[in-house]
């Protein structure tokens, strides 16, 4: 069947839907390919997306044939700072039985129009990275900034409909169970470690991946002078799925003064040893393509590329 027989219409919620299953099965056939996959089941679905406050069933649109599931799209607007009334497409699938007869050009369509209607400035395609309120981390299972950059179909969508590309960035891994160090080595009676988990939503961060316990790792003087600060968290539902206990790095944080001194990497390779520890055996992270400094930080300190993502944007007011 062709686009032109397909029905746009939102997800149908109530007691006796049983629709959500529908949309489980296409998500887990759909995204099997997409990185940090991990299946979907019914009730982590209704528990982890359809009963969180922000979700509203109007923004994931179904496309069906007859009544089959063929192809789905999930959108959103974000006021977030630094954005105000920020668009973001975060997830556009289409059942591989069905590809390449225009179902995802139309729900892509429907989608960038919808957004429009709300005064959205510009659209973000597929990323967990800057607010994926609903599905980052969940759905995702890794932070990431856009689609694949191996990913030509899904590239050439996107700018057939003026997506301009933006900005590339790596997925990267430390193979823990290589990772020798010394949990204490380098560490002195002038420098503390802190690992401390996050109870309180404070920011973005914690309300994207709040399906993960996050952990603040901080390193200070005797006196509580902050010299670096990292924050880790165990990606549950991808480690359970590979049976590889793996943890994101949040990236780190040296006072501008205080860089290029070496704290940042003695802080991480304490992070890494204490984790290798508690039994992870890797560890992701995501870094623009463009940050020399912090690739040069995370490659000598073993990290590997595994997967490079494309960042789009869509501006609606030019």
């Amino acid at each position: 069947m062709s686009a032109a027989e397909t029905e746009l219409r939102p997800l149908k919620q109530g007691l006796f839907s049983d629709e959500v299953d529908q949309v489980v099965r296409l998500w887990n056939v759909a995204a099997a390919e997409a990185y940090g996959f991990y299946p979907l089941t019914p009730k982590t679905f209704r528990t982890q997306i359809i009963k969180t406050q922000r979700f509203q069933s109007s923004n994931l649109v179904l496309a069906a044939q007859d009544s089959n599931l063929v192809g789905m799209l999930h959108l959103d607007v974000v006021s977030e700072a630094p954005y105000a009334q920020a668009g973001v497409i975060e997830i556009l699938a289409v059942h591989p039985d069905h590809r390449r007869a225009g179902i995802g050009r139309m729900l892509l369509q429907h989608g960038i129009q919808q957004l429009c209607n709300r005064n959205a400035p510009f659209i973000d395609a597929l990323g967990a990275w800057p607010y994926s309120p609903n599905f980052a981390g969940l759905v995702g299972g890794s932070e990431r900034s856009g689609p694949l950059a191996s990913d030509a179909a899904m590239l050439g969508l996107l700018q057939s409909q003026g997506f301009k590309r933006t900005r590339e960035s790596l997925i990267m891994r430390l193979d823990l169970k290589r990772y020798k160090a010394d949990p204490y080595a380098g560490s002195s009676p002038s420098q503390v470690f802190l690992a401390t988990p996050r109870s309180e939503r404070r920011s973005w961060l914690d309300y994207v991946f709040r399906t993960w316990q996050l952990t603040d790792h901080s390193m200070t003087t005797g006196d509580g002078k902050p010299l670096s600060r990292a924050i880790t968290a165990r990606m549950d539902n991808l480690s359970n799925h590979t049976g590889r206990e793996r943890y994101a790095l949040f990236g780190v944080n040296t006072p501008d003064p205080l860089r290029k001194k070496g704290y940042a990497t003695k802080h991480l390779r304490h992070v890494f040893s204490a984790l290798r520890h508690k039994g992870a055996e890797e560890v992701e992270l995501h870094v623009y393509a463009d940050n020399v400094p912090a690739l040069r930080l995370y490659e000598t300190l073993g990290f590997r590329e595994v997967a490079r993502t494309v960042s789009l944007r869509l501006d609606l007011k030019t």
